[in-house]
């Protein structure tokens, strides 16, 4: 069994896809509870705990990461251009 991290929803895009997540299922079931949530979101945020598994984490982490070093090779790209001009 592979080993998780257990953490509070507090990122803007972890509670974007929380919010969307409850909306679906409000969407899909009526949920009288979904409905209450999404009203009072803040309130009930906290009551939530994001679990990702550590193998999946890293897969993501290494994706910004190539990400990240792709956007500087760019600004580096630019910056030359700048200085060849």
């Amino acid at each position: 069994m592979g080993m998780v991290e257990l953490s509070l929803v507090e990122d803007l895009n972890d509670k974007k896809e929380l919010s969307d997540l409850i909306a679906r299922h409000y969407e899909l079931t009526g949920s009288t509870v979904a409905e209450k949530i999404l009203t009072q979101l803040d309130d009930y945020v906290e009551r939530f705990i994001k679990i990702i598994p550590y193998e999946y984490k890293k897969v993501l982490q290494e994706l910004q990461l190539e990400e990240l070093k792709e956007k500087l090779a760019r600004v580096e790209k630019d910056v030359e251009m700048i200085g060849d001009v």
